[in-house]
């Protein structure tokens, strides 16, 4: 085992376990424990052998706790001078400094921010902010200095059972608060981006501004642009769900595979310099520089930045020509971008990149030797394809455990979107160095219109086969654990030729069909409500086994993304589809429904009741106030209130205060579930 491999792994350990239980351990009581233990295991000296023991376990439990002091240095919620400690979620005067590239949203500019101070006190810590989308907004830019009067918030959390939780994600970011800035609440105070930083903005904007005035059609436009500079704000979701279904979608975001194809096609154009004098040297340095101007003309963003390291690594591993060089630089990129933030362990694109890249390196040559043609074209579409499957092994389970979902037809997308990326990034990059020369910029503009518009026919066709993508799928995450057992334990079967491992494998394989059909089984027979917890509307889920009935507005129905954000998910682990077996809207429902032993009422005051009937839970979606009579029988039966999404200010405070009444309320609490 590669001795950085043996540090490395106990510094992840370290980090999940000091992630996971919270710790929150100051670093002078975390290197006395160490130095403690040390002194402790010196009666253990007694012999040379086992000094080495010694040392090994030693080092271990160092980067152990190198993991859990990491954690901790880069919290800063925990720190006496985080910005919010000083606002308390009152409105005051801040400075802050955009330090990512603004996203445009449908009413906003979307920014991540530092925040430096709080009226005259000097604070730390990042934050979201969402400025009103004018003129002004519009051009702000990475590294601007600004200062408005505004209050923050923390980012509420999706509560709704397995959706995805953002707040989750941007806390791993090291984000945990949130607010809205009015457009006469803020000015601009200066910027203070590096030189270089400033220069590689200033040739993207250019680039992006030649891409709009070409002649491209507006979705190669918005393509090309996503593809070449890393700038997504012109893909619509029509094109970005074609990419998606069609299992392209990595192409769509500059990371891992445009910085591959850069230092690939430089490697190969540059590779006449290693024959001569100090040319490796030579070689290394200008590929090495090539690939962080990439990073840095695309916007320097984090999943741009984690490939340029583990590519850098990769380059000068290769070449220095050492054994096993391939998997040491790639852990060595990895313990470097963990030592620099510990969370990275925990973002999708870092764990997608490097289990791409390691399934790449170990499984891709094996594949590619189980069938040989003399024939070129063929050789060289197996070569993609052994890569292309290679790389769906080593990431379909997390893949499947984050998005829900699988492209069936990988194979054929990636054997016309990878060759197409090298040829796109090869003539954009001719097309940007010659468009001042007329006819030869004009050349290279038509190769690229035509690239784009065969990339984009081919995926769009691929999307539109029968059952292009394969929805629905769940992996709880110890299934998803166990499943890269699985291929870890197939895969060293398959390369020693071992028989005990394959045996160990298939028994494995035996234990999670197992647990497969138990699980089943217990969802089955077991029932459930859910009263979803979504922003401006109202929805209940009850779930008789492996069917349901939904009861929700007509409008929440349509919306088909906030119902993939907060609903289908939940579904995907207990029917067969994201589908429902019964609708009913919330306007139609009249009777009390029962569920179980106990009963439900969708209360509507629009609606004219001569008598409420009693019930067990009542469910408020859209009131402003509540009928005396019924605020009576509320207090002397034990009825459940639940409080949906759009019931008034005033309603909410009043029920909440009532000490005889049981209230759940959503907007507060989070979704409501209830087994019967």
């Amino acid at each position: 085992m590669p001795l950085i491999l043996k540090l490395l792994v106990p510094l992840v350990l370290g980090i999940i376990t000091a992630h996971i239980l919270k710790l929150d351990l100051p670093l002078k009581w975390v290197l006395t424990l160490f130095f403690g233990l040390c002194i402790l295991a010196i009666p253990l000296l007694s012999k040379v052998t086992r000094l080495n023991m010694f040392f090994g376990w030693m080092a271990t439990l160092l980067f152990f706790v190198l993991g859990i002091v990491l954690i901790n240095l880069h919290r800063t919620d925990n720190r006496s001078d985080y910005f919010s400690v000083k606002c308390q979620n009152k409105k005051k005067l801040f400075q802050v400094r955009i330090i990512e590239r603004p996203v445009e949203k449908n009413k906003s500019m979307s920014c991540v921010v530092s925040v430096l101070g709080v009226e005259n006190e000097t604070t730390t810590g990042n934050a979201m902010v969402y400025f009103e989308k004018d003129s002004c907004s519009r051009q702000l830019k990475h590294g601007d200095l600004l200062q408005f009067y505004s209050r923050f918030q923390p980012i509420p959390s999706n509560t709704n059972p397995y959706a995805f939780d953002y707040s989750k994600h941007l806390a791993i970011e090291g984000i945990t608060h949130q607010s809205y800035v009015r457009k006469d609440n803020w000015k601009k105070l200066g910027n203070d981006i590096g030189a270089l930083q400033n220069f590689f903005s200033e040739l993207r904007e250019t680039l992006e501004d030649l891409l709009s005035k070409s002649t491209l059609s507006k979705e190669n436009q918005a393509v090309a642009k996503a593809l070449l500079l890393g700038s997504k704000t012109s893909l619509d979701r029509d094109v970005m769900t074609k990419f998606s279904g069609a299992g392209a979608m990595h192409v769509l975001a500059v990371s891992g595979l445009h910085v591959g194809i850069v230092m690939l096609l430089l490697s190969y154009l540059l590779k006449p310099l290693k024959r001569i004098h100090w040319g490796k040297y030579f070689f290394i340095v200008l590929v090495l520089l090539s690939i962080w101007s990439y990073a840095l003309l695309t916007g320097f963003s984090p999943s741009v930045l984690r490939a340029a390291v583990m590519f850098s690594f990769v380059l000068i591993g290769n070449e220095i020509e050492r054994e096993n060089s391939v998997y040491q630089s790639i852990f060595v990129s990895a313990f470097v971008l963990l030592i620099i933030d510990p969370f990275v362990l925990f973002k999708v694109g870092f764990q997608l990149s490097y289990l791409a890249v390691l399934g790449i390196v170990f499984m891709q040559p094996k594949i590619y030797n189980l069938w040989y043609t003399k024939y070129f074209l063929f050789d060289k579409i197996w070569q993609i394809s052994s890569v292309s499957i290679a790389a769906q092994i080593a990431t379909f389970p997390i893949g499947v455990y984050y998005f829900n979902q699988f492209p069936n037809y990988f194979l054929l997308s990636n054997l016309i979107v990878i060759p197409l990326a090298f040829a796109v990034l090869l003539i954009g990059i001719l097309y940007f160095s010659t468009s001042w020369i007329s006819m030869v910029g004009d050349f290279f503009l038509f190769l690229l219109d035509f690239l784009l518009s065969v990339m984009n026919f081919g995926v769009g066709w691929i999307n539109d086969l029968p059952n292009s993508v394969q929805k629905g799928i769940a992996f709880y995450w110890f299934e998803t654990v166990w499943v890269y057992l699985l291929i870890f334990t197939f895969s060293i079967a398959f390369y020693l030729r071992n028989k005990r491992w394959f045996i160990s494998g298939l028994f494995g394989a035996l234990i999670w069909l197992c647990f497969i059909h138990f699980n089943q089984k217990r969802i089955s027979e077991s029932n459930q409500l859910i009263a979803y917890q979504v922003n401006n509307y109202n929805a209940i889920d009850v779930f008789y086994g492996r069917s349901n009935l939904f009861i929700a507005s007509k409008e929440l129905k349509k919306d088909n993304a906030l119902m993939g954000f907060s609903i289908y998910t939940n579904r995907y682990y207990r029917l067969s589809s994201k589908q429902e077996d019964c609708y009913m809207s919330l306007d139609s429902l009249n009777d009390v429904l029962r569920v179980g032993k106990q009963t439900l009422l969708v209360f509507d005051g629009r609606k004219s009741y001569d008598s409420i009937p009693r019930t067990d839970i009542i469910y408020f979606h859209h009131e402003d106030y509540l009928p005396e009579n019924l605020l009576e029988q509320l207090e002397v039966s034990r009825t459940t209130v639940v409080l949906g999404a759009n019931n008034s200010y005033g309603l909410r405070n009043f029920l909440n205060n009532q000490k005889n009444i049981t209230v759940h309320d959503i907007a507060s609490k989070g979704a409501y579930t209830l087994d019967f």
